[in-house]
């Protein structure tokens, strides 16, 4: 206590020191934003990247899940099962026996985030007979192909078994290729 009143009246005369240390300096805060540009800049483009894998695999994923539900239903119940991909909604609905099969990996999806096409084009429905094989009208192989940005993803059936193989960009080989 006693040093305290020492100091008072020693400064006693002199006008009040401003603080430095109450905030930041402008130069600072300039440092701060373009750091935070420029680390933006670098993480954005493989973020965004990252995004679209995860989008084009969740779809994937649902048209080969609904491709071996109606395929395990058709040998199952020993009836023919078919599976409808309906890419007239975005994202695209994928439906085994009639019954929608929405699935936590797509419900996050919003319209324009991906894109699916078939090859042969037009392909909407895949039918099993009894024992699971391929009910085929369409030329094998069929390719649904998944785009999100610039990933691409892909199912082929290639076989009367209804053999189901999942590709990415660049794999496979002629028919069978991943555009």
């Amino acid at each position: 206590m006693h040093w305290f009143l020492a100091q008072r009246l020693a400064n006693r005369g002199r006008s009040p020191q401003s603080s430095t240390s109450a905030g930041f300096t402008i130069t600072e805060l300039l440092a701060t934003i373009l750091l935070a540009i420029a680390l933006a800049s670098l993480v954005g483009p493989g973020w965004i990247g990252f995004m679209n894998n995860r989008r084009a695999n969740a779809v994937r994923d649902e048209i080969v899940q609904g491709l071996r539900d109606a395929q395990e239903r058709a040998i199952r119940n020993r009836i023919g099962a078919s599976v409808t991909i309906d890419t007239s909604v975005d994202p695209p609905l994928v439906r085994v026996a009639g019954v929608d099969s929405s699935r936590q990996g797509t419900a996050g999806l919003q319209p324009g985030m991906v894109s699916l096409r078939t090859n042969p084009p037009g392909v909407s429905q895949v039918s099993f007979a009894p024992d699971g094989s391929l009910d085929v009208s369409d030329p094998l192989p069929i390719n649904f192909i998944v785009s999100a940005g610039e990933a691409r993803r892909c199912v082929v059936i290639d076989s009367l078994l209804g053999a189901i193989n999942v590709l990415s960009r660049g794999e496979g080989t002629g028919a069978r290729e991943c555009e």
